[in-house]
This record gives C-alpha cells, sequence and structure tokens, in this order.
C-alpha cells in the first residue's frame, strides 16, 4: 500500500512542482494519513506479536514474535516515509537521499556494535538497529518538511512579485 501511495503521491506532487503549487500541505497530509492508517497495525504487532507467532506458528515461533514486536516501530516509521522519500526525487535533491542512507548504514552498524557490545542480546542489538533506523526515518520526514517549505516559500514570494 505504501508503495501505491508512493507513487501516486509523486504524481500528484510532481504536477503540483511544475504549476507552482504549494506543496507541503500535500506531504503532511499524506505522511499523516499513512502514519495513522499505519498505527492500528503496527500497535497490534507490538501488543500481540508474541503470542500470536505462538498461537499460529508455534512454540518454536514464539521468538520470531518477539522480534517482530521490537521491529514494529521502525515498519511503522518505513511505512509512512514513502511521501518524503518521494519529495526529494521531485525537488532534484537526490544528493540529500544519499547522505541519509550513509548515515543509516553507519548507524546500523555502530547500533549493532553497540548493542552486542553492552548486553549479547539478540533483542537489545535488534532494539538499538531499530533506534537508528527510526532516528534517519524521521530524519527523512523532517528534512523532506524543510525543503517543501522553502518551496512553497519561493512559489508564494515569486507570485506575489
Amino acid at each position: 500500500m505504501s508503495m501505491s501511495v508512493q507513487n501516486v503521491f509523486f504524481q500528484r506532487i510532481a504536477h503540483e512542482y511544475n504549476h507552482g503549487a504549494r506543496i507541503l500541505p500535500s506531504l503532511i497530509k499524506t505522511t499523516g494519513v499513512l502514519f495513522i492508517t499505519g498505527c492500528i497495525p503496527f500497535l497490534l504487532l507490538m501488543i500481540y506479536a508474541e503470542p500470536l507467532f505462538g498461537t499460529i506458528f508455534g512454540k518454536k515461533w514464539f521468538q520470531a514474535g518477539v522480534y517482530v514486536r521490537i521491529l514494529s516501530p521502525w515498519f511503522l516509521v518505513l511505512f509512512a516515509v514513502a511521501p518524503a522519500n518521494t519529495t526529494y526525487e521531485v525537488f532534484k535533491k537526490q544528493h540529500m537521499k544519499v547522505f541519509f542512507t550513509l548515515a543509516k548504514a553507519l548507524l546500523s552498524i555502530s547500533a549493532i556494535w553497540l548493542g552486542y557490545k553492552l548486553t549479547g542480546k539478540p533483542e537489545d542489538v535488534i532494539a538499538y538497529f531499530v533506534s537508528a533506523n527510526v532516528l534517519v526515518e524521521i530524519s527523512i520526514i523532517v528534512g523532506a518538511i524543510f525543503i517543501t517549505y522553502k518551496n512553497d516559500l519561493t512559489t508564494i514570494s515569486g507570485k506575489a512579485a
């Protein structure tokens, strides 16, 4: 669903961008709708993943439910970040996406190493990894809002002149 929304959003904001329309309202609305829509299933996974996996797949799968519970916040943010990712393409700011990709790689490696060194428990390693990735994905959203806001200011001032 997120990819479908991303494709439609790309077409819409590319059209808005080419016609000098404001884009920030579309970005905030689409990101918000994706986040709110994703909250229900991902919150349910955060709460019920362990017993759900244990019941459906058997006791050996209980641990997988633990991992899904820990990963759920990251999945939620990944679901909501799709419009922000598109924004970088429309504004030709792919170099910023490269920066975020490098930051994500470095923070992921650091988080895995830190989790391993501090406790060595798989659950903690995954939690550190998730925290690092959620931070980067939120940064991608904030960066897209900033870029879009700057563009909208330029668009508004250009129309006023």
